[in-house]
């Protein structure tokens, strides 16, 4: 795990460090970096404080300090025409150029930075030995959304457009080629904006129409955006870990692929989950919230589904996974167990294969979302112990469910 250069950490950060990758987005505001968790609700204490001063006029980066042989987590920022580094208690200067006097705009994946000069769509690229140098144009981008990077774990870098027309998320692989478009839903038609930041399968933006961000979750080839506007803060810039898209963003469209889905039930069944001969009763809560999980009790999933008669989630479940997954990744020692349950219908062994499958399911999606396997447990109830009736469509309904417990839970 990576190890960052921070001595003040923000009070809503579980841990005296953190890692990358991590469910946090930083943001360049009111002179300082500041962090916000998008698992708490935004207010006057999300984004809360870091004690980091911000440094020049914009560009703000995370991500493993560049040259170290240890790949600790660095923030990286732009300040008369030079790219700086946090040390854990000043800025330092590099000395080496941005390559454009207009790009203060940065993102970067450990073996260098991006630099976009936002109306012109031209990228340069810093190695961190020497000045930056001249990379490619973005000629889908030139100014059409906020002048901000994000970079994933293989170096690819993304830029988002939301000016009309050919609104888009836009990936290019690290020699500048566009490789990957993902339509936007939701999002305004709005030109320039403070910057944007990603999370696994979020996009955090804030565009230039005032305070309040848009937040998106990518499924399949699209990206569908929600305003906030509890995010109070006015941002100069955005930043994030590197992402991983290779087990976030591009197996989202595998996510939507039954015989994908199917593989990697078949595979958590086999290793980490089994059938439960019955499940106790406790008392049960609707939805997640970090402030609801108790030892002990057990929560339904809410807008949970799956494709009739298969262990296959629809894109309808994945607002609810994040959310959990979320928590899940700010808890690091919070350990869960995964229930599956149906109605009466049909043969009670089939049922609790199902009922295992679909929990196995959840539990993979989490495990691609980076909760580490060993914190989950899946198991199959079958019909056991309903909520409802099961004489109604109503009830049978209501006993298709998956239901967590927390079987762990310390500071």
């Amino acid at each position: 795990m990576f190890l960052f250069l921070l001595t003040v950490l923000p009070a809503a950060m579980p841990a005296q460090t953190a890692a990358c990758p991590c469910p946090y987005v930083y943001i360049l505001a009111d002179k300082e970096v500041r962090c916000y968790d998008p698992a708490l609700p935004a207010g006057p204490k999300n984004p809360s404080k870091t004690n980091i001063p911000a440094i020049g006029t914009g560009g703000l980066a995370l991500l493993p300090k560049l040259n170290s042989r240890k790949p600790i987590p660095t923030f990286y920022a732009t300040n008369r025409g030079t790219f700086w580094w946090w040390n854990g208690s000043s800025w330092k200067d590099t000395k080496d150029a941005t390559g454009t006097p207009f790009g203060v705009n940065i993102a970067g994946c450990g073996s260098r930075i991006y630099n976009l000069e936002g109306r012109t769509g031209k990228i340069f690229v810093y190695d961190g030995k020497g000045p930056a140098k001249y990379l490619s144009t973005a000629t889908e981008f030139k100014g059409g959304g906020p002048y901000d990077l994000v970079c994933d774990e293989e170096c690819n870098f993304y830029l988002l457009r939301t000016q009309v027309p050919n609104q888009a998320l836009l990936c290019y692989d690290p020699s500048g080629k566009l490789i990957q478009s993902y339509n936007l839903k939701g999002m305004p038609n709005v030109k320039g904006g403070a910057g944007f930041a990603m999370v696994g399968n979020k996009v955090y933006a804030q565009v230039a129409t005032g305070p309040g961000i848009y937040v998106g979750t990518i499924t399949g080839n699209s990206v569908s955006f929600v305003f906030l506007n509890t995010f109070k803060s006015n941002s100069n810039d955005f930043a994030s870990c590197p992402i991983d898209s290779q087990r976030i963003i591009r197996t989202l469209a595998e996510r939507d692929s039954v015989e994908h889905q199917k593989k990697i039930t078949a595979s958590i069944i086999d290793s980490a989950a089994h059938i439960a001969p019955s499940a106790p009763k406790l008392a049960r809560k609707n939805g997640v919230k970090s402030a609801e999980l108790k030892i002990g009790e057990w929560m339904e999933l809410k807008n949970i589904s799956f494709k009739t008669g298969e262990a296959v989630l629809l894109p309808n479940s994945f607002e609810e996974l994040d959310t959990l997954a979320l928590i899940l990744n700010r808890e690091k020692r919070c350990k869960l167990e995964i229930f599956g349950f149906t109605d009466n219908s049909g043969n009670e062994a089939t049922n609790k294969q199902l009922s295992l499958a679909r929990a196995a399911a959840v539990l993979a999606y989490l495990v691609a979302a980076h909760v580490p396997a060993d914190r989950l447990n899946a198991q199959g109830a079958g019909s056991s112990h309903p909520i409802a009736n099961n004489t109604t469509e109503q009830g049978r309904m209501a006993n298709r469910r998956v239901e967590i417990k927390v079987l762990e839970l310390t500071d």
